[in-house]
């Protein structure tokens, strides 16, 4: 557990950092050109301009205005991960690597190998995009409550990251902390994680193999080539673990159902570069997972789950500020009974999607979007076969006032026909006093409509057999719908206010303040005395506010650090027929990111730290038999890799070296013990 003594050792650091700030012992990065045409084609294409994860260069992101905006810039709380980073620390999933972000907490990481639950600002309605595109789960399909707000989950897990399929697919993550549906619309109150695919670029393969603990393997092939002016990137993998072991003495039922697993996926991006201003690429990306093990042994049968997605985009004005797109994409999901093909669910996201911008003078960059979205989802054993239709425009300006400000007001329109229109302003500021310095704030509306799973909810009790029906928030007693969507959309507000400096070329820090409020929250209807689930309504408000605090250092052309820390506090407000109360046991209060990284010749080494404080006893129980509780914990991951030659590397790693028991509830969800892996590299 973190002692008291540590967590001011952190925080002693971290303010330390602030204040000293020592002089500058490396060379400087090249900076960035300051022609904007050709800073957005670069940033558009490749990372070019993000030489490692600690460079402090100026780089360009595009998910925090939907066009391409230095980070100087962008009025947003907004953090990369870059492919040298993921290739540095030899990040299995992106759950890992999402792990070690400031301010960020992944639920259950592990216990479902590559799939996890984003919380960014202590929300986890979080919007993951690929590439641009929504890639969230499709209306929770696989368990009849959806999001869940029961004992365990205190809100919907949108943001599930298995529909991902390999690491070594993506160019970059972006993330942006705090809401985002003025852009974006439903599911982006917490923030955005967009996972960007990479572009072939030059003709080579790779190959990965690794084996670790409870006998985990995975292997990993990717191709890439250019020829003329089309390019292509593939992947394809194979993995297989049995059951992950846990350091908590007391498993809940839902905690390892998912370990034991055999996993197959492949991913495939095709460019055909027209000219500088236009391209077309076309995606594929599948991905099954087989927990027949576990099923095989508690329920006589296996269960299957699989994910495809699928996207064409044509890309034009390219070599502009305000570039435009049209896309198209599918994502489809399911999971099965193999034995006797008896489904689970299934559903299917599909979209249409328009964006265009235009520069008027020298101080407007004005963009425009329209979207058609429809969800389908179906579970024969929760009894519902549902489509919800969503039709979106948007318009956003960002407005430059000399060299020194930047606003960018904006507004968003939905409409579905059950939850009628929900419009999501918004309203953001950039300051920058110097070249090394800047202030922002935003404020924007946010809303969530109700998953069709949320809506197709059941009750019942240990002593007899299904409750009646709720079906989107109606009583339902036979074949009928008595009120098809009678629960309300989620909405609310969100507010964010930072600053951001270099202190020169080897050393930076970001301090950033957010709340954000959301009522009419779907939430469970329990009656927890007598074991009777009623189903779900809209009757909890939640409030979340917090701080984050990040510092970086290159100490030297081999030793560099970052430290962070995070403060969340969450508050849930519970109307029901048995009264109001508050309770705030989920989440992080206070979180805590090391990391300590050395580079030279052909060595690498890595030391990660993730930490908590200040959790409730109630739901954080190590030892849950004994009643023993602890507030605290500290997770150690190491990893080293040596290049023989330009071609080939071995790597090792070792996770939670610590061996200790973390998560924000381990009886529910408990993230598994030590975990050491050995693994290999080669190209040709």
């Amino acid at each position: 557990m973190i002692s008291k003594k540590l967590r001011r050792a952190i925080l002693s650091a971290l303010v330390v950092g602030y204040v000293a700030a020592p002089p500058p012992v490396i060379q400087a990065a090249s900076p960035v050109s300051s022609d904007p045409q050709q800073t957005d084609v670069e940033s558009s294409e490749s990372n070019e301009d993000i030489l490692g994860y600690l460079e402090l260069t100026d780089y360009f992101v595009t998910s925090a205005a939907r066009i391409p905006t230095s980070r100087w810039d962008t009025p947003a709380n907004v953090t990369v991960i870059t492919s040298q980073e993921i290739e540095a620390n030899h990040y299995q999933t992106v759950a890992e690597a999402l792990s070690h972000v400031n301010g960020v907490l992944i639920t259950n990481i592990g216990t479902t190998d590559t799939s996890g639950f984003v919380n960014i600002n202590g929300s986890n309605r979080v919007l993951l995009l690929i590439d641009g595109h929504r890639a969230n789960p499709s209306q929770d399909a696989y368990v009849g409550g959806g999001r869940y707000v029961g004992d365990m989950y205190k809100g919907r897990g949108l943001c599930e990251l298995s529909m991902i399929p390999s690491i070594k697919m993506i160019d970059k993550i972006e993330i942006v902390k705090g809401g985002a549906s003025a852009l974006y619309g439903s599911d982006a109150v917490g923030g955005v994680v967009n996972v960007i695919t990479k572009k072939g670029e030059i003709d080579q393969t790779t190959v990965d193999v690794n084996y670790g603990s409870w006998s985990r393997y995975n292997l990993e092939a990717t191709n890439q080539g250019v020829k003329g002016k089309l390019s292509w990137f593939v992947t394809a993998g194979l993995g297989k673990s049995d059951e992950a072991d846990f350091k908590a003495s007391y498993i809940y039922y839902n905690a390892s159902r998912y370990n034991d697993y055999k996993d197959r996926d492949i991913s495939i991006r095709v460019d055909d570069t027209f000219s500088d201003r236009n391209s077309l690429t076309i995606s594929y990306m599948h991905k099954s997972h087989d927990y027949a093990k576990y099923y095989q042994q508690q329920f006589g049968f296996d269960y299957y789950k699989m994910y495809n997605s699928s996207s064409i985009e044509y890309r034009f004005k390219e070599d502009t500020s305000t570039p435009g797109w049209f896309r198209y994409f599918n994502n489809y999901q399911k999971g099965y009974d193999s034995g006797t093909d008896y489904y689970f669910g299934d559903s299917k996201l599909q979209g249409l999607e328009y964006q265009n911008g235009w520069e008027i003078g020298d101080h407007h960059k004005l963009i425009a979007g329209v979207e058609w979205h429809r969800v389908e989802a179906s579970s024969p054993e929760n009894w519902y076969d549902e489509k919800v239709d969503t039709i979106a425009s948007y318009l956003q300006d960002t407005i430059s006032l000399g060299n020194k400000w930047t606003v960018v007001p904006g507004v968003r329109y939905d409409h579905t026909k059950d939850f009628g229109g929900n419009w999501a302003p918004k309203l953001a500021a950039n300051y920058r006093p110097d070249d090394k310095t800047k202030v922002y704030a935003s404020w924007g509306r946010t809303y969530s409509i109700p998953t069709i799973g949320e809506g197709y909810t059941f009750g019942y009790d240990y002593g007899s057999y299904y409750y009646p029906i709720w079906r989107m928030g109606g009583y339902y007693s036979g074949t009928e719908n008595d009120n098809p969507m009678g629960l309300k959309p989620e909405t609310g507000h969100s507010e964010n206010i930072g600053i951001e400096h270099d202190f020169d070329d080897n050393t930076s820090a970001s301090l950033n303040f957010f709340n954000n409020e959301l009522k009419d929250v779907v939430s469970w209807s329990t009656y927890w005395w007598s074991y009777d689930f009623v189903g779900t309504d809209n009757n909890l408000k939640q409030k979340r506010r917090g701080l984050e605090l990040t510092f970086k250092q290159n100490l030297s052309d081999r030793w560099s650090y970052d430290l962070g820390y995070s403060h969340t506090r969450v508050k849930n407000v519970y109307s029901g027929t048995y009264g109001d109360y508050e309770d705030d046991h989920f989440g992080q209060p206070n979180g805590y990111r090391l990391g300590v990284h050395y580079n030279v010749g052909k060595w690498r080494a890595n030391l990660l730290g993730i930490m908590a404080s200040g959790l409730n006893t109630s739901y954080y129980d190590d030892n849950y038999n004994t009643g023993y509780a602890s507030k605290s914990y500290v997770v150690l991951d190491f990893n080293t890799s040596y290049d023989f030659t330009d071609r080939t590397s071995v790597y090792f790693r070792t996770l939670n070296f610590t061996d200790e028991e973390y998560s924000n509830d381990t009886r529910a969800m408990p993230a598994p013990g030590r975990f050491v892996q050995i693994g290999a590299t080669y190209k040709f």
